[in-house]
């Protein structure tokens, strides 16, 4: 399944739900999941992405996904940014941009908690 199948899905769900949904029942089904025995995603019907690795989790909205940035060392301390368009992503599986954004997420959540819980001398 490719990215704009699986937000095409989303959105459809939320179609055929609106007026059908009581409120006291808003349980989100899991529309696609990825597990590689390490990390785990499930893609809610509502459009969040969640993902846990280990003991960090994380948890998303599936439109953040349409678009990546990444920068990495070309030379020593020079910085390139480079830039996946939208379109190339959408007509990709989907767990290739959400894997990415999960992975950056995870990263950049356990290096701010690890900063926070360092001791400082």
């Amino acid at each position: 399944m490719t990215l704009r199948q699986l937000i095409t899905a989303v959105e459809a769900y939320k179609a055929g739900m609106n007026g059908e949904q009581n409120t006291a029942d808003k349980t989100a089904v899991v529309l696609a999941s990825y597990d590689d025995g390490t990390l785990k995603i499930e893609v809610y019907s509502d459009g969040t992405v969640t993902a846990r690795k280990s003991h960090r989790s994380t948890r998303f909205n599936l439109v953040c996904c349409t678009d990546y940035t990444y920068h990495h060392v070309a030379e020593k301390d020079k910085v390139t940014a480079a830039h996946i368009n939208t379109e190339t992503l959408l007509d990709e599986r989907w767990e290739i941009s959400v894997l990415m954004k999960a992975e950056d997420r995870l990263w950049k959540n356990s290096y701010g908690y690890e900063r926070s819980h360092s001791w400082r001398f």
